[in-house]
């Protein structure tokens, strides 16, 4: 399973990755402009139904400090996975990829489970995707992403 193995090759009792995820233009019905809420409903159905967990009994809720941020929190005994969707930032290297989800695995090793959702949200056709470890290194991208200063 999966295109590469990347995530599996790093083990560990709660080994985190975080995808960095935005919109593939296009893709996306009726879409006209950024709207974070529309988006990360999407996102967070989509992560529910790639990894068969019960995303729908946790719907996102508005940042409280920030009105057009959102969270969504799920946590059960083997994943806890945290979608963070805020305002793109122009000029930021990541701009195009707004949205970070944090995927916590466990019990079985975090590799495993984040090469998973990679998989099911680049075969959808709907995100632009970049995967890093906990310390930073970039472990996958299904497009060209810019380097930084």
């Amino acid at each position: 399973m999966g295109t590469f193995k990347r995530f599996g090759t790093h083990s560990g009792f709660k080994c985190d990755f975080y995808l960095h995820i935005g919109p593939v233009e296009g893709a996306w019905e009726n879409w006209s402009g950024w709207d974070g809420k529309r988006f990360g409903d999407q996102l967070w159905s989509d992560v529910g139904r790639g990894l068969r967990v019960p995303t729908e009994s946790c719907p996102g809720s508005q940042d409280e400090r920030v009105p057009s941020w959102y969270n969504y929190h799920f946590l059960d005994d083997d994943v806890s996975l945290k979608l963070y969707v805020e305002e793109p930032e122009p000029g930021d290297a990541y701009e195009v990829v707004p949205v970070s989800l944090d995927v916590i695995s466990l019990w079985s090793e975090a590799g495993d489970v984040a090469e998973r959702i990679y998989d099911w949200l680049d075969a959808t056709g709907k995100y632009l995707l970049v995967a890093h470890e906990v310390g930073g290194m970039r472990v996958a991208a299904n497009f060209e992403v810019p380097e930084t200063d």
